[in-house]
């Protein structure tokens, strides 16, 4: 399936340390004109085609949707459903925020348009408000409340930073706190080379990882409810049954497709801001730039050390802008900590991953 991410603005009212975007880009208000979306809508089924695709999950994003004009969202919702049904494919939308701005208003369409889910950014040490991660906690966690009672599932995206590392079981609880069922774990990177302090290494989001799954595992053997991640998820089928996922074995540089307020396009949010733009006159599956990329990532991104590794057939060398070097970030792209980590639980505990994964032994 072919995944969209529609930026139509950048703007942003929170003050998050681990932020692709620059400051500069989310100072910018300006929402994406007509002419740029039905031009956008080209570029996204352009792909659908490349791949003889039959849906497309549309992720509006931004900077931070619940601050676009609720009349266009909707209305630009409806317009991509038209546009994407009459040509046979089917269209699912989902929304990615921080839900600091959540209103009852904002509910009813997430409720009509995005099948009641919302996804919701939850960085306890990197987000915050006027300068305060405590308030944007206690705003958070009442925003969350106020959709929950409107019958909306919010699903939770974490991006640990080196604060978060130690922390694991302290996350764990403030998700049961807030009943959040389920949530994924994004890496934070750094493809400006900023050389920002905050963000672990690779072998620090390994440990992360697997202190995330350890704690997991001791709530599930004491008989007590735990929020289900898709990260660990996916590490897991990888170790059980050898199948790709989330950041292992990705398809997002071939699928995947960005494209910012002005029409710039990319096939990673992370990227888009320090890049060119993937096409110009031709449609977005024909730019030579982003086929370019793909074959270089193909070529360049996996090392010796992943064509010796016994996970390498689907891990693929793991996400293509994480560094792949061991001697700078002390485990591969891969995780390979992590992996390892799995693999020991899975010798000594294979009934507590089954059931992480499956739901039953």
């Amino acid at each position: 399936m072919v995944t969209a991410y529609l930026k139509l603005s950048n703007y942003c009212n929170m003050g998050c340390s681990h932020c692709y975007l620059p400051e500069s880009v989310r100072a910018d208000s300006a929402l994406m004109d007509n002419e740029v979306f039905n031009k956008a809508l080209g570029d996204i089924y352009s792909l659908i085609q490349e791949y003889a695709s039959t849906s497309v999950d549309v992720i509006w994003h931004g900077g931070e949707p619940l601050q676009f004009d609720k009349e266009v969202v909707v209305q630009r919702v409806v317009q991509a459903n038209n546009y994407f049904f009459s040509r046979g494919v089917s269209c699912n939308h989902s929304i990615q925020t921080s839900l600091i701005n959540f209103d009852a208003d904002w509910g009813e369409i997430i409720k009509k348009y995005f099948s009641s889910v919302v996804g919701v950014s939850v960085d306890p040490s990197s987000r915050t408000i006027s300068g305060s991660s405590q308030r944007y906690q206690t705003v958070l966690e009442k925003r969350i409340q106020h959709a929950q009672t409107m019958g909306i599932t919010v699903v939770a995206n974490v991006c640990p930073t080196v604060d978060d590392i130690g922390n694991e079981g302290e996350l764990l609880d403030w998700f049961e706190r807030n009943d959040i069922a389920m949530f994924i774990i994004d890496r934070y990177n750094d493809f400006a080379q900023t050389g920002d302090l905050n963000r672990p290494t690779n072998l620090q989001h390994s440990k992360f990882l697997s202190n995330l799954m350890d704690e997991s595992l001791a709530r599930i053997n004491k008989g007590i409810r735990v929020s289900s991640c898709g990260t660990l998820r996916a590490g897991i089928s990888g170790i059980l049954n050898g199948s790709s996922g989330d950041r292992w074995g990705t398809s997002c540089l071939e699928q995947f497709i960005v494209i910012d307020k002005d029409g710039k396009t990319n096939s990673c949010p992370d990227k888009i801001s320090y890049e060119d733009s993937y096409n110009g006159s031709e449609p977005f599956a024909a730019s030579k730039t982003r086929l370019d990329v793909v074959v270089d990532f193909k070529m360049n991104h996996p090392k010796e050390h992943c064509y010796n590794c016994e996970y390498f057939t689907w891990c693929g060398s793991g996400c293509p802008i994480t560094i792949n070097e061991w001697s700078k970030e002390g485990d591969c792209s891969g995780y390979k900590s992590f992996l390892k980590h799995l693999m020991q639980l899975k010798n000594s505990n294979l009934n507590s991953l089954r059931y992480y994964l499956y739901g039953t032994n």
